[in-house]
């Protein structure tokens, strides 16, 4: 899958994380899907759900910030 920057995020569970830029359009592989931070909680794990909050802190101001 094509991305742009990565930022490591650290280790969960003996893997290596990181927040990506994917290009606009990017279809999830199979059996995956895209989905916002609303729609997971309460579905991962807690440890889980803010270590992808806190990837989207990450990446969020970063492309807000270069949209025209």
């Amino acid at each position: 899958m094509p991305c742009g920057d990565q930022h490591y995020l650290g280790q969960f569970d003996g893997h290596s994380c990181y927040a990506l830029d994917l290009p606009e359009g990017t279809v999830a592989p199979a059996g995956m899907a895209f989905e916002g931070l609303r729609k997971v909680y309460g579905r991962l794990d807690e440890d889980l759900f803010w270590l992808a909050a806190r990837a989207v802190q990450i990446k969020e101001p970063l492309t807000t910030a270069l949209r025209p």
